[in-house]
């Protein structure tokens, strides 16, 4: 395939032309700016690299496109040509970039939190209020799901998680953390054979249990219903347990779980979700 002479007035295969925006935005700034050394100075490079860039782009297109005078720089035919085609492309491509970058940099527009209900209501839910009162330019979208959901490929901000990281490419944030009691009722407490209800096969005993479920709020009904004891975080059974409708089971263990906030990666993280804005998210 072939650029005409009747176009650009030389010729040259198609692969000859493979130009970078780079070179082409450094014969942009030359022709606007008609001189070589005000071009050094807008794009912030030395004026032999400048000089250098044309040259090199002259020789691959195998046509002048300046010339050079002792006191200003005049576009040839060729040169008026190219620029005025690429000019306006130029533009855009670099006021995208600084819409983009604009973007990336103010602590507005829509946050995506994946995290399980129990540590919404734990951990996002007393803060929320602030956080939208700090920056009101923010909306907030909390994604529930008991199961670990993919922030890359969902195009999630950040996840709030407790327990240790599956993938270590991803990067973690201790926030606070949860401790688990086992918990009972008062009425369970007075049974020889209890039972036991679990989250999954999180903090299970060596029997079975009476009921498994993955919900952490489906495991607290359960145990208030009376149908077994349960590990269960004290953040959310504190008050059930100051009324006396929750107690804890005389000698058990206490287990501890760092809650974190979740990124896909440390490098590019936007304004709007980076630690100014999510340090609050504690209990």
């Amino acid at each position: 395939m072939l650029l005409t002479e009747a176009k650009y007035g030389f010729q040259c295969s198609m692969d000859e032309t493979k130009i970078d925006f780079a070179t082409l935005g450094i014969f942009a700034a030359v022709a606007r700016q008609s001189s070589f050394r005000k071009a050094a100075i807008e794009l912030d490079m030395p004026v032999a690299t400048v000089s250098r860039k044309i040259s090199k782009l002259e020789e691959k297109l195998n046509t002048q496109l300046l010339q050079r005078t002792t006191r200003t720089v005049i576009l040839t035919e060729m040169g008026e040509q190219l620029y005025n085609e690429i000019a306006e492309p130029l533009s855009k491509l670099d006021n995208a970039a600084h819409r983009a970058a604009h973007r990336q940099d103010t602590i507005s527009g829509l946050v995506k939190i994946a995290t399980t209900y129990t540590l919404a209501e734990t951990n996002i839910l007393p803060v929320l209020p602030q956080l939208r009162c700090d920056w009101p330019q923010i909306r907030v979208q909390i994604i529930l799901d008991e199961e670990v959901v993919d922030i890359r490929s969902e195009r999630i901000d950040f996840a709030v998680r407790a327990g240790k990281l599956q993938d270590p490419s991803l990067i973690a944030r201790k926030i606070c953390t949860h401790h688990f009691f086992r918990y009972t009722t008062p009425f369970m407490q007075k049974s020889t054979n209890p039972g036991f209800v679990t989250y999954g096969k999180m903090l299970r005993d060596s029997s079975l249990p009476n009921v498994e479920v993955k919900d952490v709020r489906m495991v607290l009904r359960l145990v208030l219903a009376n149908q077994g004891e349960a590990w269960m975080p004290d953040a959310l059974c504190m008050e059930l347990e100051r009324r006396g409708k929750l107690i804890r089971v005389e000698g058990s263990k206490v287990v501890t779980f760092d809650v974190s906030l979740v990124f896909g990666s440390k490098k590019f993280i936007p304004k709007r979700c980076n630690y100014r804005t999510c340090q609050s998210i504690h209990p």
